[in-house]
């Protein structure tokens, strides 16, 4: 079944145009340590002090998003792992 966007392009006729915000883009040059101080590592202090707290990450297919949330969780137990002996 086409959908209404897809059979408007096909006859021709203008089709809405959406557009987005990124809090933030990586390239393939980034560390997890990188991904994970920009997005995540406030997160982590607000868990720490008791908030509750989600990362997300949305994507296209076989873009890494299972990988990169493997090693942000990783990170992120590493990191609450060396405040918590820290205090």
């Amino acid at each position: 079944m086409l959908t209404r966007r897809l059979f408007q392009c096909l006859q021709g006729k203008p089709v809405q145009s959406n557009s987005f915000t990124f809090d933030h883009v990586f390239d393939t040059k980034s560390t997890s340590s990188q991904i994970f101080d920009t997005m995540a590592r406030e997160i982590v202090d607000s868990v720490m002090g008791g908030i509750h707290g989600t990362i997300f990450a949305y994507g296209q297919t076989s873009s890494g998003k299972t990988h990169t949330m493997q090693v942000l969780t990783r990170e992120s137990i590493r990191y609450c792992l060396m405040a918590l002996f820290a205090t």
